[in-house]
């Protein structure tokens, strides 16, 4: 099903459930795009709503699963991407000695892999498109 009409570009946002990545959605929106939202909790937030304009996906974006997932909505869903926006990020309150193994993962699986796996994604689509924009943010507090 492709809801893609002309000139309307399409953009991916990475922890879209709240904060930065809510608000970064929600004026893609605004600005007339496409808009593909993922996060673990996405199917959750009561501040964003499926509509023809917006996909939720949820997943762990740290997973390669998720970021084939979330790339396949913006392709199946508009035939495109234009935009991502790496937003999604985990910062641990604690000292560094008391990170625990699993803080660690945690936070490498989110801000290591998550990045990689879904600019790696995107960034095949786009050369396949001829057209490439992407921008990193990644840091909230857990």
């Amino acid at each position: 099903m492709t809801t893609n009409t002309p000139n309307k570009q399409v953009a991916i946002v990475t922890g879209a459930f709240s904060g930065i990545g809510l608000g970064i959605t929600r004026a893609l929106m605004q600005h007339g795009y496409h808009v593909v939202a993922n996060s673990r909790n996405i199917s959750k937030s009561k501040d964003l709503k499926p509509s023809p304009d917006l996909i939720l996906v949820g997943g762990n974006i740290g997973k390669l699963d998720s970021a084939i997932k979330v790339a396949d909505a913006a392709i199946k869903n508009f035939d495109r991407i234009d935009l991502l926006v790496n937003n999604a990020g985990i910062y641990i309150t604690k000292s560094f000695i008391d990170y625990t193994p699993a803080d660690f993962e945690l936070m490498i699986g989110t801000n290591v892999a998550g990045y990689f796996f879904i600019t790696q994604r995107v960034v095949a689509q786009m050369r396949k498109q001829k057209s490439s924009r992407w921008s990193q943010r990644s840091r909230s507090k857990r």
